[in-house]
């Protein structure tokens, strides 16, 4: 991901987004889990750190494996929990990879 500005990404997850995008996962929506500033009053914001990955039908058992076999720990993130899902019919499949409760994650790079 290239042309990515990890800058527009919540601090405490920007490691986090950067790592799959190393294994050139699709990701759509992330959150540190902060609800402060302009996330206090949206109805959508969840209260825990997230990533959401853009998947397929076909794919999205190898790519929740792939997710969860990362070293998350060069990240600075403990082992998320990591969960797929399609819903037939819409063919919508995604990733869901989490941590409960927030971890506590400082700013490295993954150099």
């Amino acid at each position: 991901m290239p042309d990515f500005d990890y800058e527009t990404l919540d601090a405490g997850i920007r490691n986090a987004v950067r790592l799959l995008h190393t294994i050139g996962l699709d990701t759509t929506d992330s959150g540190d889990g902060t609800l402060t500033g302009d996330k206090e009053n949206m109805e959508c914001a969840l209260d825990f750190a997230h990533v959401f990955i853009s998947s397929t039908r076909e794919r999205v058992l190898d790519d929740a494996d792939a997710a969860a076999a990362l070293d998350w720990s060069g990240a600075g993130y403990p082992p998320p929990t990591v969960e797929a899902r399609y819903t037939g019919g819409e063919g919508l499949a995604h990733v869901l990879v989490y941590w409960l409760p927030l971890p506590s994650v400082e700013e490295p790079c993954l150099g």
